[in-house]
């Protein structure tokens, strides 16, 4: 009987010894987990299913253990003996079907995690259309760690996964039943209560949704501009550079239709974090604050789709379009590049511009058609102290210029045109200067239509003069055109400061353009809200 109890003993301790050693119930851990859930009239949640996922969960391949508790009268929960790793928490009101979802919860060794309180809400939907690299036959779509998923039907080109949990969805995936390692379709995926997510492009892994607002509380424009260059300035407070590829080749931009717009790639800096980026709206709807554009990135296998033509196309009215970054060359279809210049690159408005010292200058060859209604703009900073003569920010053969702080009857910052051959000019000015007083916006109207030549400057109309049957006179003047010089060659009219953005439009654009030229490209831009989805 003793030899038969000794036996026992040992097997006993042999066996406890075993299991501690491989594992046993060691892999769980002594950390917690606890929170509290609320309805959406602020009484506690009790009664609530809440169970535990790994955050890599597949609901199909069902990787991984889920743990299930019900929350109490006060709608408190608590999750005990968890190992240490990366969770989510999904909760499910048995009476009214309300859901949560809680991600990125990361538990240490011996750990409390306390999660904050959560609302539940009615749930929502999300509708994935397949990217051409996923054929449609036996996989699934899943959103990682929760049990929502659904199946890949051959006969149509998207899913859709019913009952989400509103707000930010992590992570969609796709697998197959024979796929050991998922296809990340889309992150950070912005699920609302009733309401139907779309997930165009997913092969780009990233998006970010822009509101173009032209309310009183964003650009301030009333009526809708047609065929507008919208700025999209990156910075490292909007964007994860490290999201994109080094030169932005995999950024996209379309409407909330999927429907694509041109974009340009002016400036990208990945170690600066900055970047700006023009995307041409077909139509910005005027006092709107519900338009969106989206932002895709995040596809390894893209290439750069950016062209400047597609965005300042001269069926458009675009002349010429010229950044100044490290080049002078013109943004348009026309190409009026600059052939010559002398100026230095140095930090615009938007990325990069020219600095010039009263003797540099940019060399278009020729007088840009010669236009009789034509709009000149360009953003100036001017540094100079020098008293005088103005300072020519662009010169089209000194038949039409834009001219800052023009001394001589303190005419200030004009517009002026060539009427006669000679030296007989005619100026429409501003009686305002602007040395040492950072980026303005300068724009001169000739519209031979209306009759009127109009000066605007920072988006707003300072001189408009009517009634005028005055052309411009491209005669016995300069044959070529100039930035940062006078182009007849008078050397007292040379520009000491930055020039960035210089535009030269056919015939004349319209008052809510300029304002929302001035409005979305000055430092703090009030036309485009980023929202994060």
């Amino acid at each position: 009987m003793r030899i038969y109890f000794f036996i026992v003993l040992t097997c006993i301790t042999m066996v406890l010894f075993s299991c501690a050693d491989h594992g046993g119930i060691g892999h769980e851990g002594e950390a917690r987990i606890t929170g509290q859930l609320i309805l959406t009239d602020g009484t506690s949640a009790s009664q609530t299913r809440v169970e535990l996922f790994p955050q890599d969960y597949d609901p199909v391949k069902k990787t991984g253990n889920v743990t299930l508790e019900m929350t109490n009268a006060q709608g408190a929960f608590e999750f005990s003996r968890v190992a240490p790793g990366q969770y989510t928490v999904y909760a499910v009101h048995n009476k009214n079907r309300t859901k949560v979802l809680i991600s990125g919860i990361e538990v240490l060794e011996d750990s409390t995690v306390e999660i904050s309180t959560h609302v539940l809400q009615k749930s929502g939907a999300m509708k994935v259309f397949f990217p051409s690299s996923i054929q449609p036959k036996d996989g699934y779509v899943y959103i990682p760690g929760t049990k929502n998923f659904a199946y890949i039907n051959s006969q149509a080109d998207f899913v859709v996964i019913d009952s989400v949990p509103p707000g930010i969805i992590p992570e969609v995936a796709y697998s197959a039943e024979d796929e050991v390692i998922p296809q990340t379709l889309r992150y950070n995926v912005s699920v609302r209560s009733n309401d139907s997510a779309i997930v165009f492009n997913s092969t780009w892994k990233y998006c970010c949704q822009l509101v173009l607002n032209t309310t009183v509380s964003g650009a301030a424009v009333s009526s809708n501009v047609i065929n507008f260059p919208v700025c999209i300035k990156l910075t490292s407070n909007n964007f994860a550079f490290d999201q994109a590829r080094a030169d932005g080749a995999d950024v996209r931009f379309s409407k909330m239709d999927n429907t694509a717009l041109p974009y340009e790639i002016e400036y990208w800096d990945t170690d600066k974090k900055l970047a700006a980026v023009w995307v041409n709206i077909d139509t910005v709807f005027g006092n709107n604050d519900s338009q969106s554009v989206m932002m895709y990135w995040g596809s390894n296998d893209a290439t750069s789709e950016s062209n400047s033509a597609a965005v300042f196309d001269t069926a458009n009215g675009y002349t010429g379009v010229w950044h100044l970054n490290r080049q002078s060359t013109d943004a348009s279809h026309n190409k009026n590049n600059g052939i010559l210049c002398s100026a230095s690159d140095t930090t615009g408005v938007i990325g990069l511009c020219k600095r010039f010292n009263g003797s540099d200058s940019v060399l278009i060859p020729g007088l840009l058609g010669s236009q009789g209604s034509i709009t000149l703009s360009a953003w100036a900073q001017l540094d100079s102290t020098i008293t005088g003569g103005g300072s020519d920010i662009l010169s089209i053969g000194d038949a039409v210029l834009i001219r800052m702080d023009y001394e001589k009857d303190s005419l200030g910052t004009i517009g002026s045109i060539h009427v006669s051959e000679g030296t007989y000019f005619t100026n429409t000015s501003s009686n305002r200067f602007y040395k040492k007083s950072g980026w303005h916006l300068v724009t001169f109207i000739i519209d031979q239509s209306n009759l009127t030549r109009a000066l605007y400057i920072d988006g707003q109309i300072v001189n408009l003069i009517t009634n005028t049957n005055v052309a411009i006179n491209y005669t016995g003047v300069g044959k070529n055109t100039y930035i940062g010089k006078h182009a007849n060659g008078k050397a007292n009219f040379g520009f000491i400061g930055r020039i960035d953005e210089v535009r030269v439009h056919q015939g004349a654009v319209s008052a809510d353009y300029i304002k929302l030229s001035y409005m979305n490209q000055k430092e703090k831009d009030a036309l485009v809200t980023f929202r994060k989805n």
